[in-house]
């Protein structure tokens, strides 16, 4: 998969969910409760 990014071609597997596109939303993240 790395392979054909580098080389410019459309890899195997969907790579859609690597997309910065992810992080566009803030900082809000997941919710999650970290307890200690």
């Amino acid at each position: 998969m790395i392979r054909d990014l580098y080389l410019d071609r459309t890899p195997f597997v969907d790579v859609s969910p690597l997309s910065t596109d992810r992080f566009a939303g803030g900082a809000s993240g997941r919710p999650e409760t970290h307890i200690v």
